[in-house]
């Protein structure tokens, strides 16, 4: 089969292609073609912050009860009163939060769910660019290049507004799609 769009020769079994990520069709007559609808930029955002208001919840409990085991004040209450959290303890929150982001991302975008849960009550899912699933590892480039995304004013994440297929700069790195899961 080859791409009706770049004319490259296309992978069987596959659901675009390979090339420049153009869906395809079993067949030119089928009526029950595929189409492919990208997450632009805003379904993105309040997916994001469906996630973050979940993650932060998560965050601040593991920080609180390792920090306990540990022996560390973790700051709450020096906070509160008007003091700083000392360089251990900011390196210890850092980490954490760090970590179970990470494993939060990767680990939900490259399960069977292929989202997170912000995503996942948007009805978004997370693809290679032949939409398939993506493995942690590369679920794992994809977080962190979330980080160069961000630098410049968090033009990399504005991105996902302008480009054809919605991708924010993270997404071309990683080769991933964001998308619309379909509906049945």
């Amino acid at each position: 089969m080859f791409c009706p769009t770049c004319g490259q020769e296309a992978l069987e079994q596959t659901n675009f292609c390979q090339y420049c990520a153009h869906p395809l069709y079993p067949g030119a007559t089928d009526p029950h073609r595929a189409i492919v609808h990208y997450a632009g930029f805003w379904h993105r955002f309040a997916a994001f912050i469906i996630d973050e208001f979940l993650t932060y919840f998560v965050v601040v409990g593991a920080e609180a009860v390792m920090g306990a085991m540990l022996g560390m004040d973790i700051g709450w209450r020096r906070v509160l009163s008007g003091g700083k959290q000392t360089g251990a303890v900011f390196a210890w929150n850092f980490t954490v939060g760090t970590l179970i982001h990470w494993l939060y991302w990767a680990g939900m975008e490259s399960s069977a769910y292929q989202a997170t849960l912000g995503k996942m009550a948007l009805g978004l899912k997370v693809t290679d660019l032949q939409g398939e699933p993506i493995s942690f590892s590369r679920a794992t480039g994809r977080y962190f290049g979330k980080i160069i995304s961000g630098l410049f004013l968090g033009l990399g994440f504005l991105m996902a507004g302008w480009t054809e297929k919605k991708q924010a700069l993270h997404d071309i790195m990683a080769g991933t799609l964001v998308v619309k899961k379909p509906e049945i």
